[in-house]
């Protein structure tokens, strides 16, 4: 008999820091339980959503939010994998709250002017 892995997939409590101005900060007491299998992508959406729910941004604010990507970091180390891979890289446990700091990724350089 076949069981999926999302039913035996751990968890671990987190909260978000930025050091984005306050209308990018999402509450830093609110402890959010995720899958040890999230990725950058997922947190994106996490925050994404946490920010729009606390219905802190309007306008230009707003799109900004939903057309950035975000990149996030435990003990000033980038997560590139998944969270459990950067949880095990830094000898970090499930049963510890762990701090994720985010910012706004770099976007892509443009290329304005190509020489022959």
């Amino acid at each position: 008999m076949d069981t999926t892995s999302e039913q035996n997939t751990p968890e671990v409590q987190c909260t978000f820091r930025t050091q984005l101005p306050e209308k990018y900060q999402v509450d830093e007491a609110l402890e959010i339980q995720l899958n040890t299998t999230s990725t950058n992508a997922d947190l994106n959406q996490v925050v994404k959503q946490i920010m729009e729910d606390e219905a802190r941004l309007e306008g230009a604010d707003l799109k900004e939010v939903k057309t950035r990507k975000l990149q996030f970091m435990v003990n000033d180390v980038f997560l590139t994998t998944t969270l459990q891979e950067l949880m095990d890289k830094l000898g970090l446990e499930s049963e510890q709250v762990v701090t994720i700091f985010y910012s706004f990724s770099l976007d892509k350089p443009k290329q304005k002017l190509s020489i022959p």
